[in-house]
């Protein structure tokens, strides 16, 4: 079983160094994923949520996780799940 924190920096290294890759888990099952944009990234020059949605599940396998909420730069993050 691969790591969440191997498992992001895979996601970190495809999507390179302009943007930064955070993930908060939610439960047992599922990560929200921020994606953050650096000064110098074009905020608009990031691939469509959906790629980046199955990406993101793709370097998760392994690890017991999936993506419940993906955040791009500019959009409000989800509210934590509170149980």
């Amino acid at each position: 079983m691969n790591s969440l924190p191997e498992a992001m920096s895979r996601l970190q290294g495809m999507i390179g160094q302009d943007y930064l890759m955070r993930a908060t888990i939610v439960d047992a099952a599922s990560v929200d994923v921020e994606v953050v944009a650096r000064e110098e990234a074009c905020q608009e020059c990031i691939v469509p949520k959906e790629f980046m949605r199955d990406v993101a599940d793709d370097c998760l396998s392994g690890t017991g996780y999936r993506v419940r909420d993906l955040v791009y730069p500019g959009e409000r993050a989800a509210e934590p799940c509170r149980r």
